[in-house]
This record gives structure tokens, C-alpha cells and sequence, in this order.
């Protein structure tokens, strides 16, 4: 599924499936190049069962 579709399920905003995403939280997703210069995010179904939703708000030690 796509990165739109998994924010739908998930019933969070785009722009927070990115981030999970650019941390590696979504368990199987892949960066894919169907045509060159066009990247995807694929990531599986089964991401929806498994992943572990991260705690709101900003980690310990981390600057705003």
C-alpha cells in the first residue's frame, strides 16, 4: 500500500506516516524507483497489525 493509503488506515496525517518512515518505524516498507527519479513507499498490509505507534511529543533530549 501506498503512504497515503497506510496514513488512512493508520487515521493519522501524511506528513506523520513520512516521519515514521524516514525513522524506519514502519515495519517491510521499502523506498521504491518504479521509473527513474520517482521514489514510492511501498509498505505492506501487514504494517497496519504490527507496528508500534511511537509516543507523541519529543524524546528525551532532543531540541526544538
Amino acid at each position: 500500500m501506498t503512504a497515503v493509503a497506510f496514513a488512512e488506515a493508520m487515521n493519522v496525517d501524511y506528513a506523520t506516516v513520512i516521519r515514521w518512515l524516514r525513522n524506519e518505524l514502519v515495519p517491510g516498507a521499502e523506498l521504491m524507483e518504479p521509473v527513474p527519479g520517482m521514489k514510492v513507499w511501498q509498505i505492506p498490509e501487514s504494517a497496519i497489525e504490527t507496528m508500534e505507534r511511537p509516543l507523541p511529543g519529543r524524546k528525551r533530549g532532543e531540541k526544538s
